[in-house]
């Protein structure tokens, strides 16, 4: 059997940076751009101590989650993964920020084709077996050999480790290791 194709969700198919660095922008007066976040922790990234609780308070209370962009081409991508290797096996696995956060995240992803069916929503994502495509370095490096990919953003700079790069890497990577 086959392993399942496991997709973060944040940045790969949504835009969380984005949609903190305007509300840091509009509750704190705090500018950055994307391209410097350069670490995971954003706090400390913006200089805002702040950013958990405003972050919380704007899922709450504005909805932040179910409000967030697409990534550009990151839903057609899906589909594509989804009609190469069978949408069945294609999974979103996503972290939640707390309980609001994955109802939101449960009905975006909802309203983009994803049926609860292939929805995970935990912090644990290393407990699920399957070859996983996020942006976050400290989720492949938990994951065994061979079944991690990070899509390239500021904070995962280039490592011999793992396969890197775009959407489109990605998915040659895919067809390299999960046929």
């Amino acid at each position: 059997m086959s392993l399942p194709i496991l997709l973060d969700c944040d940045e790969i198919l949504s835009d969380f940076v984005g949609a903190v660095l305007q509300l840091a922008k509009d509750e704190a007066g705090i500018k950055h751009r994307f391209e410097d976040v350069k670490g995971w922790d954003m706090s400390k990234e913006l200089g805002w101590p702040g950013l958990d609780a405003a972050v919380t308070h704007a899922i709450k209370h504005k909805d932040l989650c179910a409000r967030l962009k697409e990534i550009d081409g990151a839903i057609p991508w899906l589909r594509d993964l989804e009609e190469t290797f069978g949408a069945d096996r294609v999974f979103v696995c996503t972290s939640p920020w707390n309980a609001e956060w994955a109802a939101q995240r449960a009905w975006w992803l909802e309203q983009r084709g994803v049926p609860m069916k292939r929805q995970i929503q935990t912090g644990a994502k290393h407990l699920i077996p399957g070859h996983l495509v996020d942006d976050a370095q400290h989720h492949i490096d938990k994951r065994e050999p061979g079944q991690g990919f990070l899509i390239a953003k500021p904070w995962n700079s280039p490592r011999d480790t793992y396969p890197r790069g775009d959407h489109a890497a990605a998915k040659a990577w895919l067809h390299a290791v999960a046929r």
